[in-house]
């Protein structure tokens, strides 16, 4: 771990903004005393839930994961763990089972035997426990006539013994007048009176092994079922069903010999609705959320977290099966997506006595959704850290389908209740403005002065200024992309900026109407991208004055109502050869690296461009929008240790890996160019470098995209070196400004009427909300 000593010089400001945040503080008294809610941020007793992780080779060479295998299911037969997956050989699909003791050792790989049939590819679709220490599977086989072309499915159920021996086999023919012409599966379980149920795609169905027969249980009245089914370990069968006048779902134990529901009614737990339900070996149910395993018990109606992965130092982006062995010991499988397909890991997880967990100190992340690479560098830091552990206070588990903002709200009033993490990951949702005014958030730029290592790494300046407030550095942006105009350099002629009197301009001399001088945008399209990208020209983030009556915001309005309502979704070839042809002037394009700029130049213009910036009033810009945000609070008691997190984001091995996006580093900005300067590649299985060219297709036409050249890369350098506008984006604002515009577009209500009702209404929220 690289280490550094920190120098506190004067904060500037220091005592002002602790005592604003003493004073939010007082409010907590008030409002947490009522316990009508969980707060997330209080401490968890996430030290009993941690296990300890073995990994299981499940494939036989060392280093492969299993690309373009197919996991099926994971089992727990005769006291062994047995992975089920579908693997690519010379002859098609292989299912294969592999298994090991409960230590994860005693590695066996089987090959299974699949039903006679009249040919085709067999496909393991669905497993689970027969009860007796054999398992049943659901397989398919596509074949195709090639007299015909006509393609015919078989579906077989099929019933192997513990070591993987094919015992007995079932064609199926599900009746087409009762579960209809296309008929699938989506999980698959044992019930205790030996029949085998299935959720399927409108309902629930069972077979019957005994005599042959296969039948529905229930049926949805709605055309697609989006709930969940699992037999319990005591056989009984339970469905998890949406309720609407709940807005949940809930849980209904269902007869199978009528197919009629128990009285009994159960809220199921947040998380636990669809096809993550899996019935205990010890506690009824497991179900996992939010990066960790739960328990549900029915007779107590209680869930209990059995198992944190991040407490445990363990990533997990996908989890396709989980095993309850006994009450101190779970087996899982992960997934990763790699070039190939699905990379899978078997995990053998043994739970640590609460007493045998190092005690550390707790930094908590408040975040509404954090993607794994974030995860990743959580459990990076907690693994090298002997004094300290992140833990994760993600609030994107409270939302819902009607409240998709809940989640914001939840974490503001939290925030403002006094609840305050030390490290916050901020996107654009969260009142970034009203954190800072009330002292919230920590000025980075000391963090940054007194770092031995950073402060001799050149940064794209520009990105952090755009970011300053008050000359304070409150977030951190480890990338961004840049989204700008991009035009024609031969219709441009001389000009460093774009305003809208020289769009009209350009547009006037060439004959090509202002409403398509954006390409085929609509209405709607145009205005909220224009919106999106000009926002901080409306509202000063500085001192909170909007703009909202002034000429440039009439213009946006006047240009957006020429565009047309609805887009010609058959006219999109004609529509993407616009800008070569003259017909439209400015392309609105998002960049995140250097080949987006090859492509749009020789692909979509066929012709040297300019990344010209939005018009706009008083000229135009190119605007930064961040892939990520990091803030560091001034409630935290530990701010070095806060510091040494999110330092992370800015060392060389986590910028030289971005992708999809700019690296703030400059260096990492270097390598991404020389990359874009090669031919594109993939490594073949053999692990040989086999490049290819970049392609385009326009208008049915493939058009080679060359790699880019030094002039190319430098010019592009330069580009994102001189961005010096942020992305300012207020859902409420939006609201706001949409709802009005709407009277100005409906021809109630003058332009310059609706400008002054938005700025009144913005300028009023904006002020409170500061």
């Amino acid at each position: 771990m690289i280490s550094c000593v920190l120098h506190w010089p004067d904060r500037g400001g220091f005592l002002r903004r602790t005592a604003a945040v003493l004073a939010v503080l007082s409010l907590s008294f008030s409002v947490s005393s009522c316990g009508q809610e969980e707060v997330p941020l209080l401490k968890e007793k996430s030290r009993d839930c941690i296990y300890r992780i073995t990994d299981v080779p499940l494939f036989e060479e060392e280093g492969e994961d299993g690309d373009g295998s197919e996991f099926v299911a994971l089992l727990h037969l005769q006291d062994r763990v047995c992975a089920v997956v579908n693997t690519s050989g010379m002859m098609g699909t292989i299912p294969t089972l592999i298994s090991c003791d409960e230590q994860g050792e005693d590695i066996l790989r089987v090959e299974l035997e699949v039903p006679s049939g009249e040919g085709g590819d067999y496909n393991m679709q669905y497993c689970c426990e027969d009860g007796n220490g054999g398992f049943y599977a659901w397989l398919q086989c596509n074949s195709w006539n090639e007299e015909t072309g006509e393609q015919s499915v078989e579906r077989t159920i099929a019933r192997y013994d513990e070591t993987g021996t094919l015992a007995e086999e079932w064609p199926v023919e599900p009746d087409p007048s009762v579960f209809g012409d296309d008929y699938y599966l989506e999980t698959m379980c044992h019930a205790g009176n030996g029949m085998l149920v299935f959720r399927d795609g409108s309902g629930i169905s069972a077979f019957d092994p005994t005599s042959g027969e296969f039948s529905s249980l229930y049926r949805s009245s709605e055309r697609y079922f989006d709930g969940g089914v699992v037999c319990l370990r005591d056989g009984s069968i339970v469905l998890s069903i949406y309720d609407d006048k709940s807005h949940g779902y809930l849980f209904h134990t269902l007869d199978p010999e009528t197919g009629t529901f128990s009285d009994r009614e159960t809220p199921a737990p947040s998380g636990a609705s669809t096809q993550n339900l899996r019935a205990g070996a010890v506690h009824d149910l497991l179900y996992d959320t939010e990066n960790s395993i739960y328990t549900y018990d029915f007779k107590s109606g209680k869930s209990r977290k059995l198992f944190d992965f991040i407490a445990s130092d363990l990533v997990v982006n996908d989890l396709g099966g989980v095993v309850e062995l006994s009450g101190e010991k779970l087996a899982i499988i992960t997934m990763e997506w790699g070039d190939a397909g699905q990379e899978l890991y078997l995990k053998i997880c043994d739970h640590i006595p609460p007493e045998q967990v190092k005690d550390k100190e707790e930094l908590v992340i408040s975040c509404v959704y954090l993607d794994s690479r974030v995860m990743k560098m959580v459990v990076d830091f907690n693994r090298r850290s002997e004094d300290y552990r992140i833990r994760i206070a993600d609030y994107s588990k409270y939302s819902s389908d009607n409240d998709w903002n809940y989640p914001y709200t939840k974490l503001n009033t939290d925030i403002i209740s006094g609840y305050i993490p030390d490290i916050l990951m901020i996107d654009q949702e969260m009142p970034v403005e009203s954190y800072i005014s009330k002292g919230i958030l920590d000025d980075l730029t000391p963090f940054l002065a007194s770092d031995e290592e950073l402060s001799d790494v050149t940064f794209l300046e520009n990105v952090m200024d755009a970011y300053r407030i008050d000359g304070k550095l409150y977030e951190l942006i480890p990338s961004f992309m840049v989204y700008t105009g991009v035009a024609k350099s031969s219709l441009l002629g001389d000009r460093k900026s774009l305003s809208m009197e020289d769009l009209q301009e350009i547009c006037d001399t060439r004959g090509i109407p202002m409403r398509e001088s954006f390409g085929s945008q609509t209405r709607n399209s145009l205005f909220s991208f224009l919106l999106y990208v000009q926002g901080s020209e409306y509202v000063d983030l500085e001192t909170g004055k909007c703009n909202f009556d002034s000429p440039e915001f009439i213009r946006l309005l006047e240009l957006a109502k020429q565009c047309p309502e609805k887009s010609n979704d058959d006219d999109y070839q004609e529509m993407q050869k616009a800008w070569r042809e003259d017909r439209s002037v400015v392309m609105l394009y998002g960049f995140g690296d250097f080949r987006s700029y090859a492509q749009v130049r020789y692909g979509s213009f066929g012709e040297e461009v300019r990344m010209i910036g939005i018009p706009g009033g008083s000229g135009s810009g190119s605007v930064i929008m961040p892939q990520n945000r990091i803030a560091i609070t001034t409630s935290t008691k530990h701010p070095e240790a806060a510091w040494e997190f999110v330092r992370s984001f800015l060392l060389q091995d986590y910028q030289d890996e971005i992708s999809w996006s700019f690296p703030l580093r400059r260096d990492s900005l270097d390598k991404q160019a020389a990359k874009a300067m090669e031919r594109p590649y993939y490594i073949d299985e053999t692990g040989q470098r086999v490049e290819y060219d970049d392609t385009w297709w326009l208008n049915g036409q493939e058009i080679i995209i060359p790699p880019m050249s030094e002039e190319e890369t430098e010019k592009m350098i330069d580009f994102l070196s001189s961005c010096d506008r942020r992305v300012y984006m207020n859902s409420t604002v939006t609201d706001i400004i949409n709802e009005e515009a709407a009277a100005f577009f409906e021809n109630q209500k003058s332009a310059e009427d609706v400008a002054r009702v938005i700025q009144s209404r913005v300028q009023i929220y904006v002020h409170e909300n500061r």
